[in-house]
């Protein structure tokens, strides 16, 4: 857990130093943008998991408005 929160604060800062802070409607597409790509990816690596958790994910990002492409 420790790992995982220095290297957001790591992506944070370097994110900063290169757009500054001024800018909001682009850090919020831009998080929206790495939301869908990180949970489709996700998605991707469960297609041959079984138990229906491909097609689970799929409907949940529907719904979500976060993209359903397979």
């Amino acid at each position: 857990m420790a790992e995982l929160m220095t290297f957001f604060c790591e992506q944070a800062a370097g994110l900063v130093r290169d757009v500054g802070l001024q800018d909001e409607s682009y850090f919020d597409a831009r998080e929206r943008v790495e939301k869908i790509e990180r949970l489709g990816r996700v998605r991707a690596a469960c297609r041959d998991v079984g138990y229906g958790v491909f097609d689970e994910m799929t409907m949940l990002l529907e719904e979500s408005g976060l993209g359903s492409e397979r």
